[in-house]
């Protein structure tokens, strides 16, 4: 049990820490400040995370030109900024985020993943076909931290020619999560 801690209230942008707190009567008061002051919607509005997935869908692609994914088995979508029709992330606050996405595929089929933001190139993850190797599989992954406006859009495409694989295993993820506001 603890017998003491710290409080952190803001004020108008404005963080301070208070001295020590012997007294949940002196919680009580400063969570009542943020409630009065609209400060928990605030902090709501800052709980942006989401993780999805192909789902079992077997091999995807190719096709002649790059080809929106549309991650449809969500794990998490906090905030609901992950839009699991069209499969884009769109920010809802000003701040710095981290995307992560992975790909899986037979070594003798091409894998060609791009991770965007607002329609321009941003990371992704590549294999070449293998014919020599037999049939097995392999997964390729990357991660990025962007700042990103308010409206701002994030997705990932197949591009064209490629492969992309995922099964009841969740090999082929798109993550992504706010890490701070600004």
């Amino acid at each position: 049990m603890v017998d003491s801690l710290f409080i952190l209230t803001c004020f108008f942008g404005k963080f301070y820490v208070s001295q020590k707190v012997h007294s949940k009567k002196c919680w009580v008061i400063s969570t009542q400040l943020w409630v009065k002051y609209g400060l928990t919607q605030q902090l709501e509005e800052h709980n942006i995370a989401f993780s999805a997935t192909l789902g079992n869908r077997g091999d995807v692609g190719p096709f002649n030109t790059n080809f929106p994914l549309v991650y449809q088995k969500v794990f998490l979508n906090a905030g609901s900024c992950y839009n699991t029709g069209t499969g884009i992330f769109t920010a809802p606050v000003k701040g710095v985020y981290f995307f992560s996405l992975s790909g899986h595929n037979k070594t003798s089929k091409p894998m060609a993943l791009r991770l965007f933001k607002n329609g321009e190139p941003m990371t992704g993850v590549y294999n070449h076909p293998l014919t020599d190797a037999g049939i097995r599989y392999e997964s390729l992954s990357t991660s990025i931290t962007l700042m990103l406006e308010k409206g701002d859009q994030v997705f990932v495409h197949l591009l064209a020619n490629a492969w992309v694989f995922d099964n009841n295993d969740n090999l082929t993820l798109f993550t992504g999560h706010l890490v701070f506001p600004l």
